[in-house]
């Protein structure tokens, strides 16, 4: 009885661990998507450049840049 209770335990376990990690990726892909827009926008209708289009920019260069780079650089070496 306690191994059912067990395996059930890590079963849900996983399966929390993936919802959180999909939903985790949905709203990282959002916020660069809204930020993308909002850049792209501002280019497109706009001669003038603001602030707050710099700071899209910076974000969009570590969302999109950045931050993958560091996750496929840092989980790609062997573990000891």
């Amino acid at each position: 009885m306690l191994d059912k209770l067990k395996a059930l335990l890590e079963h849900t376990i996983s399966a929390l661990a993936v919802v959180v990690l999909f939903v985790s990726s949905v709203a990282y892909l959002w916020v660069a998507s809204v930020i993308t827009t909002t850049v792209v926008n501002a280019w497109r209708l706009d001669a003038y450049v603001g602030l707050d289009t710099g700071f899209g920019i910076v974000f969009l260069i570590i969302l999109l840049g950045w931050v993958p780079a560091y996750l496929v650089l840092n989980y790609s070496r062997p573990r000891r």
